[in-house]
């Protein structure tokens, strides 16, 4: 719905609203290039949670203030940068959770993903032609505060695992 949304609401081209998708993707790869150099820095935990409070505080600013700010070229590149390799950090945090990985784990995680992948444009497309399109950015940022949540979760069960000496 982002093309239509572009041309209909901010006057784009369809060729200039085509390429705030290409944009995104963009910044989705840069970002999880960027990713694998502070993984390696900061580790897998550290990253998710960083990343999921950034992604929300960003889809937060996005909610609460005009796109207008700054070009819809950049704010698309911006927001992949932002969505960067969370999901291959909280694949990766999944695992911290075992001490021996299941052998399904990582096949339904990617699973998981791919189905996500394929539903949620179709969902957020029903969701915004419903509801308008605040209803969609606020779908997307409480499932954000969600993930952040989980993995403030997921972090502190881990933690109280390893201090009580449980064994998976």
């Amino acid at each position: 719905w982002l093309p239509s949304l572009a041309q209909t609401s901010i006057g784009l081209s369809a060729a200039e609203s085509g390429h705030l998708v290409g944009q995104y993707w963009l910044g989705m790869f840069i970002g999880q290039i960027l990713t694998v150099v502070v993984v390696v820095r900061l580790g897998a935990v550290k990253m998710s949670f960083i990343g999921a409070l950034g992604c929300f505080m960003a889809a937060a600013l996005l909610f609460t203030y005009p796109v207008s700010l700054v070009s819809p070229s950049m704010l698309a590149l911006i927001w992949g940068v932002c969505n960067f390799g969370l999901l291959k950090c909280l694949i990766s945090q999944a695992t911290l959770a075992f001490n021996e990985t299941p052998a399904g784990l990582i096949p339904s995680l990617l699973l998981a993903a791919s189905l996500g992948t394929a539903c949620s444009p179709l969902a957020s497309s029903w969701m915004v032609e419903a509801l308008g399109v605040a209803a969609g950015m606020m779908t997307g940022l409480v499932s954000l505060a969600a993930v952040l949540l989980l993995v403030v979760a997921a972090i502190a069960w881990r933690r109280d695992r390893n201090l009580s000496g449980i064994k998976q």
